[in-house]
């Protein structure tokens, strides 16, 4: 049940960021305009199984590269 709150919250956040991100870069120039993902970012941080999920997505790819550690 919370899964699903967080679910709705968010998705009703991201239509929010979305329509606030329209509205105000009517008024900035390119360079300075918002995007939805620093809105949502700033709502919702990332979570500590996120940031790991990223850690270990990074170091697969680094490594198909060929980077060392």
């Amino acid at each position: 049940m919370v899964q699903g709150y967080d679910l709705r919250t968010r998705i009703e956040d991201a239509r929010t960021a979305y329509m606030t991100s329209l509205i105000v870069n009517v008024q900035l120039d390119k360079k300075n305009q918002i995007k939805v993902k620093d809105i949502m970012k700033d709502l919702h941080p990332p979570t500590r199984l996120d940031r790991k999920r990223e850690e270990i997505e990074f170091m697969r790819e680094w490594l198909e590269e060929g980077g060392e550690l």
